[in-house]
């Protein structure tokens, strides 16, 4: 019995680790894909100050962007909060990351769709 037990724990810690789903722990960089037809803005804003945006990207139709800060790119939490503003929309409500984001290869990966609809 005990040894079944292990195996089903084994699995799921395998189950875990493989996982694309991103957590509020989870660290690393972050890359935004822009999957609308027009330019979009990009704002982070860190888990300690969610009022003050730390820093904003254009990312222009159909481009991907590592976003890095003084011109390399950054670490960020999964409680960081994004908000994706298309050209001649409104902008989505601020996002937690670990929300809208899959997380590989300890990297976050966020469709802006999916940011700005938080789906």
């Amino acid at each position: 019995m005990v040894r079944g037990i292990f195996g089903i724990v084994g699995a799921l810690v395998i189950f875990t680790a493989s996982s694309a789903t991103a957590t509020d722990i989870d660290i690393g960089p972050i890359t935004v894909m822009n999957d609308f037809d027009v330019e979009i803005t990009v704002t982070v804003y860190h888990a300690d100050d969610i009022d003050e945006p730390f820093e904003s990207y254009k990312i222009k139709v159909g481009k991907s962007l590592e976003l890095e800060y003084d011109g390399k790119p950054y670490n960020i939490g999964g409680d960081w909060l994004i908000r994706v503003e298309p050209v001649g929309k409104d902008p989505s409500r601020r996002r937690l990351l670990w929300k809208v984001a899959e997380y590989k290869d300890n990297a976050f990966r966020v469709r802006a769709k999916v940011a700005y609809d938080g789906k």
